[in-house]
This record gives C-alpha cells, structure tokens and sequence, in this order.
C-alpha cells in the first residue's frame, strides 16, 4: 500500500487525535461590546478564571433566560435574537463559555457545566428558564438534570460526540481519539421539567433524528418536539420559531 493511500486512510484518527478541541470549540475570543440594551456583568468561577457574561432584566412579570450558545463565535454572533427577546422582555442571562468573547481559561466537557451551573445558582436563584443551543443543549441538559429549573428549551441538541463522530466519519472508528463525549442521551432522562426540543429537517450537522431521540428519551412529562422545514443547523431563527418559543417561555417561565 502505497503512502498516500495510509495516508488517507488514517487522516481522520490523527485530524481528531489533533484537533479534537479545536473541532468541537472553534470558539471566538473576540471580547465585545454588549448588544444595546444589555450590560456586561464578569462572574468568577471557583477557579478564579474570569467569565463574561451579557445580562438584561426582565420586564415585570416576564422570565429571564439563562442562554447558553453553541459552540462557534461569541455572544455577539447572538446580537439579533438578544435584541428581539429583550424586545419581548424577557431578561437575559448570557454566558460567554471559556476561551470565548473575553472569557478567561480553556472550553472542556469538565468545566463548561460548572461554570454554568455555578451561574445558574447564584445570579438566576432557581427562576431561570434554561436556554441551550446546540453545544449549550447539552450543557442545558446537564444542568436540568441536578437542578429544578421552571423549564428547558434545547436548540438542535445531539445525543454525544461519538454519535457525531460516526456520521461524519462512518467508516473510520474515532473512539479511541475522543475525550469529550457530551453523552446527552445517557443524561436527559433525569431532565423532568417542561421540555421544548426545535430542530430544522435539513440540518447535516446534527441530524434531526438525534433531537428526536432526546425528546424520546428525555423523562419530562410535559415535552414538545418543533420541527422546521428546510432548516440547517445555522439557520434557526425566524418568527415561524419564535413565536412558539417565546409562548413556552411566558408559560413556564412568567412570575
């Protein structure tokens, strides 16, 4: 066999053995002015690494969401929906994970979790509706497991790494490369709160048939599955999703 053909056949095991952060945080580090409306409020976690966060109050009588992104850009790649849920208004927690929008220290499966669940207990104090999308899904989930939150809505969420690994490289076997597994399957059905799950049909990222098997296997009671036609994964926002989204956070979210 010749050295391009072993080339090739083991470019995905040494591409994810080095690159396994870089592929799943491309996070940017750009630090940035708050949307309009919002004010930057810098939080410590209990390693002394210094997080940001947006903040915005709520209206009286509306929810706050705790919103957690996904895994590419910052918080100002958010700016639009900031901007139209504050319209509503709703307040807004929203935290720049490590390594992202002037956030101090590096992205991991460890830390991420707690440093949202660290945030989730001292400023939302239990009221928070959770907000999660895509990589924030399944730092949501995690959350929703250990704590009783009013309710949890997941933006195109995948049941693990692992599963991703597959479809995108189902003829190579990454396992042995993978150290951030997201097992989101295994951990929601210890998720019992009112559960909102939207996920677009044409998403190639995330496959919608994995939001379905998280709405399947989540233990809420009080669970809904949206779907939108001809939607990928970076294109889930338009009023045809927000006007279901922003009634499942008045109803369970409102004082």
């Amino acid at each position: 066999m010749g050295l391009w053909a072993v080339l090739l056949l083991t470019y995905p095991e040494w591409f994810f053995g080095t690159y396994e952060h870089r592929a799943l945080y491309p996070l940017d580090e750009t630090r940035t002015d708050p949307t309009a409306g919002m004010t930057e409020v810098i939080v410590t976690a209990p390693d002394g690494t210094e997080l940001v966060t947006w903040q915005a109050a709520p209206r009286p009588g509306q929810p706050t969401l705790l919103y957690l992104p996904g895994n590419a850009g910052n918080l100002a790649a958010r700016h639009v929906r900031f901007t139209e849920m504050m319209a509503e208004g709703f307040g807004i927690i929203a935290l720049s994970w490590r390594g992202s929008g002037g956030s101090g220290g590096r992205a991991s499966e460890e830390v991420l979790p707690a440093d949202a669940l660290m945030l989730f207990d001292s400023v939302c104090v239990q009221r928070c509706v959770i907000y999660g999308e895509s990589l924030g899904a399944a730092v949501a989930i995690k959350i929703a497991a250990v704590r009783d939150v009013p309710a949890v809505a997941l933006q195109s969420p995948f049941t693990s790494i692992d599963d991703l690994a597959k479809l995108q490289f189902p003829h190579d076997d990454l396992s042995p490369y993978i150290t951030q597994h997201w097992h989101s399957l295994e951990t929601v059905p210890a998720v019992t709160e009112p559960l909102l799950v939207f996920h677009g049909t044409d998403d190639k990222l995330v496959p919608i048939a994995q939001g379905q098997a998280i709405v399947a296997a989540a233990g809420s009671a009080d669970k809904t599955l949206l779907t939108f036609e001809a939607r990928g994964h970076q294109s889930m926002w338009g009023p045809d999703l927000t006007a279901p989204l922003y009634a499942f956070f008045r109803a369970h979210g409102a004082d």
